[in-house]
Parts: structure tokens; C-alpha cells; sequence
């Protein structure tokens, strides 16, 4: 039946009551496309900000496995830290190599190799490796003279022969701990890496709200240069460390870090006391470094800044009963100021009791460590010497070569540099000890009243 022809229907009122039901209709439809272009593209970039988040922790964990995989390739390889290739001999190349998932993989040898090449192209300015342990100071405390021989031979700065650390043997070592890095051999061989990955963000949009998020809303002061570098470069910065013992020789390399200049700042574990500029450490002198014989006394002037509040079982020379003399490079003769300085020792000592004298000689880094061990040994014959013919004609005179070993000063840097050289000739040294001085006696009160000056400046003499 057609309801438009029914009688006693008012037509004109069903029409007008179709046309405002139309408009209703209309009005929804309105508001639903105005409430979808508010929700879609905020769901959009929570989307997008999850999606980043997940990529960047899928690159995190692939980062820790490199970063270990870095490590585990320098513990089995002289902790090398780049061979300039992708192979998996070296700690770049280890951790380079381990990235190829992140930048494509392949499903052959061939494919995977050009995809580790990609990777380090891309990583060429955004990715640097520390290796903040064994330190510059560990191959001066512990450096092997045999393996520097042989292993390090020609390695080392301008061909000469570089210092390796013996990682055979540790269960014999014992717990002697090191002068200049406070640490025992065993913590010398372990190998510590620390890495810095500039992370390129992919997702749009989000890459520069992260950027953003990390240049003007968290601190700047704790970054190091590197890092605002990949900043610059648009990239986060991401840092893994990773820590093995080594398998290997550690072989000394310019790379490694000093705890005297420490990665991002901070004191390395230097010593409690500070560096001042007079040469003179911190109140204080207490021990913060790694397995310390002994703690020093709290109530003492001061450390040395390198944990020296320590008391260890190489520190028996250069006490208060003792004479340093300085040598020219390379020379194992006395020169007139040493000669002088030997004339008064002689004359403040040859009359008091005391057990005997012994004699260390030793030398600077610089050439073959054998040579350097003869060296040495020379030159603690020579103030042997002239201690027998003036004036020490009954004492036991024992002399003890140290070759480059226990160095005065660690001289970190090129060897070549102006100012690592000065430091060096504070290393061409003889220390006279004297044993078991009588108490009470006057050489005992001689050395209270002109101690020798153990931090005079190497350069007033040859």
C-alpha cells in the first residue's frame, strides 16, 4: 500500500519531519569525521613513538651482544684494538661484525661481509671504543721484558719494542699490588671495553622529537665531546661496556686509557688525594685503589693522587734514607752533578751503621727492553763504584737492574712529544736505599734535616 495516499494522513507534516530526521543524520556524520581527525593522528604518533622504542631496544640488545663479542675477540687477541679490517681478530672488527643483523645480514659469507663493510662506513665518524682496562699505567707496573722482546717486538711507538703483560702464570703471582696503577697482575688481565654507538633514529617524525628530547631536555654537562659530536651528527648516543678476562698477552696500545685522564671525566679510582699543582697530593692519603696491601694512615700529609695512601711491596726504595741520581739518554755515566750529589750522600753516611746499600737502577720506556734491562744495570754499577772508592769501602753494596719497570713518572702520550720526552728523563734514574739505618744515629737526623729533593726537575741536570 502506498502511505502517501492513505487518508487522514497530513502529507505536508510527513515531510517536514523526514527532512529534519535527514539533518540529523548529517549532523553526526559531521562530528564523527571531526572527532576521527583529532584521534587518528595522535594514535598515529603513539604508534610511531612505541615503534621507535621497540627499534631502538632491539638495537640495544644487539649493541650488549657486540660490545661482548668485542671483548671476547680482544681477550683471545692481545686486547688489539683495530687491525683497520672487519675480521673478527681485532675488538672494532669483532664489534662491527656482530652488527651486520642490524644493517641487513645476508645469507652467505659474501653478502655478510659487504654488509659489515656498509657498517663500518656508517660508523666511520659515530662509534669510538675505550678500553679502559688494562690502563696506560698497568703496562708500566706489570710490563713483561721477554714478551716485549719477542711478541711486541717493533710495535710499539716509532718501531720500538711495545710492553706486553704476562697472563700466563697468575695463580703464582701473587698479590703484589703496582705502583702507578694500584692493581695486582690479575686485575691487570682483565680486559674492560667501553663503547660509544651513535644510534640513527628511523621512524619519521620521531627521530626528530628523540633528537630534540636529547639535545634541549636532558642535561648537557655530563656529555663527553664525542657524544654532542653524534648529536650533531644526528645520531643518540648509546653506551655499552663489556668486561672478560683476557686468554691472551695484553699488548700495550696509544688507545688505552689512562687513570690519570679517565673516559667521560670522573677520578678513574685514582687515590683519594688530588693532584695539586705544587706536586703535593690531598689531605688524607687513604686507599681507593684495587686490593691495597694496607691502608695508609688517615692522619698522614697526604697521598700522591694515585692511590699512593697504599702501602705496597715495590715501595721499599726511595724513602727517607735514600739518593736519586739522574742519567743522560741512553748513558750510564755519572755526570758532575750526580757526582756531587754522591760526595755529600757519601759524606752524611759513610760513618753511621746501617746493614748495607742497595743499588736500583733503571731506565726510561724508549727502546728494546732487554737493552734497557743491561742499561740499567750499568748504571747502578757505576754508583756502585764510585761508593767503594769514596768512602763506602766496607758496606755491602747489592745492585738490583729494574730495566723500564717502576717508573717514576707514567709519562702517558707519544713518545715523540715534547712534553712526554721531559717527562721520561725523570725515569733515567739510580735510587741508593740504605738498609736498616741505626735509629738515633746521625745520619738518620743528616736525613731529617737535607732529605734529597725526590721531585727535583731532570732537566737542571743531564
Amino acid at each position: 500500500m502506498n502511505i502517501h495516499k492513505q487518508p487522514g494522513i497530513d502529507q505536508a507534516k510527513l515531510s517536514r519531519q523526514t527532512y529534519k530526521g535527514g539533518n540529523k543524520c548529517a549532523g553526526q556524520r559531521g562530528a564523527s569525521l571531526i572527532e576521527f581527525s583529532i584521534i587518528v593522528p595522535a594514535v598515529t604518533l603513539v604508534g610511531m613513538g612505541a615503534l621507535q622504542f621497540a627499534l631502538m631496544f632491539n638495537a640495544k640488545n644487539h649493541l650488549n651482544h657486540a660490545a661482548f663479542m668485542a671483548a671476547r675477540a680482544g681477550s683471545t687477541n692481545h686486547a688489539v684494538l683495530t687491525d683497520g679490517t672487519v675480521s673478527t681478530a681485532s675488538i672494532q672488527g669483532a664489534y662491527i661484525r656482530a652488527l651486520t643483523p642490524l644493517y641487513g645480514g645476508g645469507s652467505n659469507l659474501g653478502e655478510i661481509a659487504e654488509t659489515a663493510i656498509k657498517a663500518r662506513e656508517d660508523l666511520a665518524d659515530n662509534l669510538q671504543i675505550e678500553i679502559i682496562n688494562p690502563t696506560q699505567e698497568s703496562f708500566v707496573d706489570w710490563n713483561d721484558a721477554a714478551l716485549s722482546a719477542t711478541l711486541g717486538k717493533g710495535k710499539g711507538p716509532n718501531g720500538s719494542n711495545a710492553r706486553m703483560i704476562r697472563n700466563t702464570g697468575q695463580a703464582h703471582a701473587g698479590n703484589q699490588v703496582g705502583k702507578e696503577s694500584g692493581q695486582t697482575i690479575q686485575e691487570a688481565n682483565l680486559l674492560k671495553i667501553r663503547v660509544t654507538h651513535g644510534y640513527k633514529p628511523a621512524v619519521p617524525v620521531m627521530s626528530k622529537l628523540f633528537l630534540y628530547f636529547y639535545r634541549h631536555v636532558l642535561p648537557q654537562s655530563g656529555l663527553t665531546a664525542f657524544e654532542k659530536q653524534l648529536l650533531d651528527n644526528e645520531r643518540i648516543p648509546v653506551i655499552t661496556q663489556a668486561t672478560v678476562q683476557m686468554q691472551s698477552h695484553p699488548i700495550w696500545q696509544q688507545a688505552m686509557v689512562s687513570i690519570k685522564n679517565p673516559p667521560g671525566g670522573g677520578d678513574g679510582g685514582a687515590g683519594s688525594g688530588s693532584d695539586s699543582d705544587d706536586g703535593e697530593g690531598g689531605a688524607g692519603g687513604s686507599c681507593s685503589v684495587l686490593s691495597c696491601e694496607a691502608p695508609g694512615d688517615p692522619d698522614s700529609d697526604g697521598g700522591d693522587g694515585n692511590g699512593a695512601g697504599c702501602v705496597t711491596e715495590d715501595q721499599n726504595y726511595e724513602a727517607s734514607d735514600s739518593e736519586i741520581l739522574y742519567f743522560a739518554f741512553d748513558s750510564a755515566e755519572l755526570t758532575d752533578e750526580a757526582k756531587a750529589d754522591l760526595d755529600d750522600f757519601i759524606d752524611d753516611y759513610k760513618d753511621q751503621e746501617f746493614d748495607g746499600v742497595q743499588v736500583y737502577g733503571f731506565t726510561d720506556r724508549q727502546g728494546d727492553a732487554g737493552y734497557n734491562m743491561e742499561l740499567s744495570k750499568r748504571r747502578a754499577q757505576a754508583v756502585q763504584t764510585y761508593l767503594k772508592d769514596h768512602g763506602f769501602t766496607s758496606k755491602t753494596i747489592e745492585v738490583i737492574a729494574k730495566g723500564e719497570t717502576d717508573p717514576k713518572e707514567a709519562c702517558p702520550g707519544d713518545d715523540g712529544a715534547a712534553d712526554v720526552q721531559k717527562c721520561l728523563a725523570s725515569n733515567r734514574r739510580v735510587v741508593i736505599t740504605l738498609k736498616n739505618v741505626v735509629i738515633g744515629s746521625s745520619a738518620s737526623q743528616a736525613s731529617d734535616e737535607a732529605a734529597p729533593d725526590q721531585s727535583a726537575d731532570p732537566d737542571v741536570g743531564p
